[in-house]
Formats: structure tokens, C-alpha cells, sequence
């Protein structure tokens, strides 16, 4: 199975963490990076995106909305990828029937799942909009293996 983890774009300050929209510069970004993503899908010859499962915050909420108005598919709210998600608990995020799924959702998890899948601790942080695509053929330590990624879209 294919697995993208993507970081919201970039977002503004609110008196609540869980109210911070997308600047305008982060909502600009995210439809470039939906649109090179999806180039390099097609020549990598790999599958269009068939499922998005989100966090219920506003910017990841903003990020898949934009994401998946080119992508052609519906974001799925997934409360178990708010902050403070375990990458431990993979049935809670990860839907095994999807052929290629994207997770949109926060630091520190989507780097962190990113180093334990592919048990590569030192690889960069995916930066506000960055995003990996891996072929997962487990969902534990070294489970997996990077096939595309931006880990900046600045």
C-alpha cells in the first residue's frame, strides 16, 4: 500500500492552537504542492491518491480541502490524527483497504512515523505543506520504503 504523509500547510496564530487557519501564502503553496504532486505521481507511474483521512483541526481541515479539490477525492475526518497521535497505534489512522492514501496532520508525528517507517532517524522534519509518499509493506520500524517526497514546499 501506498501511504503520503502530509504536513498542513502553513498556518496563522489564533488564541487557540486547534483555530489557526492557513495564511493565504500557506493556502498558494498547498494547490502548487497538490499540483507537482500529482505530476510526479503520474511519471513515477504510481496511483492517484484514493483516500485522505485528516485531523479535525482547521488548517489540516483547510490543507485537505485544497489538496483534494485537485486530487478529485474527499477528506475524511480522522480524530485519531489530531495532536498527540501515537505512530504506534496504526489502526486508529491507517485504512489497509486504500490502494494509495494520503494523511494530512501535524509534527511531531508525521515526521516521526516517516523516520520509524522507513528506520531512518536523521532524515529532515516535512516542513509546513512537505509531504512523503512511501510504499508501506508493514506498519512497523523499517516497514517501509520512500518513493517521493518534498519535505519543504518554501
Amino acid at each position: 500500500m501506498l501511504v503520503t504523509l502530509w504536513r498542513h500547510g502553513e498556518a496563522a496564530k489564533a488564541p487557540r492552537d486547534e483555530d489557526r487557519p492557513l495564511t493565504a501564502n500557506g493556502e498558494v503553496t498547498l494547490a502548487s504542492a497538490a499540483i507537482d504532486f500529482s505530476q510526479q505521481l503520474l511519471q513515477s507511474a504510481l496511483p492517484a491518491a484514493d483516500v485522505c483521512r485528516v485531523s479535525p483541526l482547521l488548517r489540516t481541515r483547510q490543507s485537505a480541502a485544497i489538496l483534494c479539490a485537485h486530487w478529485q477525492c474527499v477528506a475524511n475526518l480522522c480524530a485519531a490524527l489530531a495532536p498527540g497521535t501515537s505512530i504506534n497505534e496504526p489502526s486508529l489512522w491507517l485504512n489497509n483497504a486504500a490502494a494509495h492514501q494520503v494523511l494530512v496532520s501535524h509534527q511531531p508525528f508525521v515526521s516521526d512515523l516517516l523516520n520509524y517507517w522507513l528506520d531512518e532517524p536523521t532524515l529532515d522534519w516535512l516542513q509546513p505543506g512537505g509531504w512523503a509518499t512511501v510504499e508501506l509493506r508493514a506498519a512497523t520500524r523499517g516497514g517501509g520504503s520512500l518513493l517521493l517526497s518534498r519535505a519543504s514546499i518554501f
